[in-house]
């Protein structure tokens, strides 16, 4: 079966990736499960050591970490929120993004927000009310 994995082609047959950037919908991407079954280990001992945990050996992490990358792996960003409760994004909701107030200022908090680990995403709302309140309640259930 071949799948797509970050951008990546992956035969699961012959646990390779090509290497070819696909943009197609309806592939799966490689998953913890993909590596334990290449390498033997378990999907916890996958997930500890992509998470470098201290309880597993540097050899150990090191295999799992190096067929991870062969294979195209890339982190759900998901898995990763449900663990910590936090998504490490910033919403920026604006009344009108051409406004060159509110276009300085979200390139300098994007900026910011790079540099600390964090995302940011724009929302503009054409400077309706109630398109600011259903963007506000969106946001708020993102974390």
């Amino acid at each position: 079966m071949v799948a797509e994995s970050g951008g990546f082609l992956y035969d699961e047959a012959s646990n390779e990736h090509s290497g070819a950037i696909l943009m197609t919908k309806g592939k799966r991407r490689v998953t913890m499960k993909d590596i334990a079954q290449r390498t033997g280990f378990t999907v916890n001992t996958v997930s500890k050591a992509l998470r470098d945990r201290s309880d597993l050996s540097e050899r150990t992490k090191a295999l799992i970490k190096d067929t991870a990358e062969e294979m195209g792996y890339v982190p759900g960003g998901v898995s990763g929120a449900l663990r910590s409760g936090f998504t490490q994004t910033i919403a920026l909701i604006v009344s009108d993004i051409s406004n060159p107030f509110f276009s300085l200022f979200a390139k300098k908090l994007d900026a910011f927000a790079q540099a600390s680990g964090y995302i940011t995403i724009v929302l503009n709302t054409e400077e309706d009310l109630d398109r600011e309140a259903r963007m506000l309640q969106l946001t708020m259930t993102k974390n």
